[in-house]
């Protein structure tokens, strides 16, 4: 039985790459996106994204129902950066209207962008920090969002990621985060993703049984075969693999990093959601 498509939510603060990890994830999908928010895409991952600049959540809204209806081809849309359109619809509100209507009327415009979605939808979000209100109630760190959006926007999502700094994690020294505590906001209605998961969302929903299209066909199966290499002889022959692929792809360095860095991340995972039932403390 196939999935639904997930909708899906990334946040953290801005240069560690989340850009650049959801060309890595969907390379045939489309960015609704301001003008050069992809360049990152081109200069690690090689290939040149299909892009539409796009400012308000209106206009997003009219794109995904689009596709969603097969007048635009493709099966996924990924925003970049939402936290910048939902204040740019704020501000087109604030435009026509006062007081709560301006939030009633921004409020009924998202929750239209998440019921025309049933396609793959992934949304790039800052980060807004955990901080007490001067109440002296707490508000937990979540998608950098006006109102009380930073939540209610994670709770229409199947995954929520935070990504942060994970000094284990090698070349790339960042992880995400799906638990939801006191102090952040996560999701995974899946139930699959490792705590922390290195910063990998392709490879994390093949892990959850999501079927992820490659760029290139031939490298799911060179993925697979070096993530069984890796359990067998250990990570020590990442090094050797790389400068092979580097050989075989004179032209396409950006691939053969792609390929090393998703079996490595294939085989961390798969070995943390092993380990999952065997790591609990009672």
């Amino acid at each position: 039985m196939s999935k639904a498509p997930p909708f899906i939510c990334i946040y953290a603060q801005s240069g560690i790459g989340k850009t650049t990890d959801m060309g890595f994830a969907f390379p045939h999908a489309l960015f609704l996106a301001n003008a050069g928010a992809t360049k990152s895409i081109v200069s690690t991952c090689g290939y040149t994204p299909r892009e539409q600049v796009v400012h308000t959540v209106a206009e997003a809204t009219h794109i995904v129902q689009q596709m969603s209806d097969g007048q635009i081809e493709g099966d996924t849309i990924v925003i970049d950066d939402f936290s910048y359109m939902v204040e740019a619809s704020l501000s087109k509100f604030e435009e026509k209207y006062t007081g709560w209507t301006v939030y009633s009327k921004l409020r009924d415009e998202i929750f239209r962008f998440r019921r025309v979605a049933n396609i793959t939808v992934a949304l790039n979000c800052w980060l807004s920090e955990p901080k007490t209100l001067e109440d002296g109630s707490k508000k937990r760190g979540c998608p950098k969002l006006p109102s009380d959006y930073g939540e209610t926007i994670p709770a229409m999502c199947d995954l929520v990621l935070r990504g942060d700094a994970y000094r284990s994690y090698k070349p790339h020294p960042y992880a995400y985060y799906c638990d939801s505590s006191p102090e952040w906001v996560g999701k995974d209605r899946d139930g699959g993703t490792p705590n922390p998961s290195p910063m990998n969302l392709g490879e994390i929903l093949r892990l959850n049984g999501y079927d992820v299209p490659r760029l290139v066909e031939w490298q799911e199966e060179k993925v697979e075969n070096i993530s069984q290499m890796i359990e067998a002889d250990g990570k020590k022959i990442l090094g050797g693999v790389y400068q092979t692929l580097l050989e075989h792809l004179p032209n396409n360095q950006h691939l053969a990093y792609w390929t090393v860095r998703d079996a490595q991340d294939r085989y961390t995972l798969r070995k943390a959601k092993a380990n999952r039932w065997t790591n609990i403390k009672f």
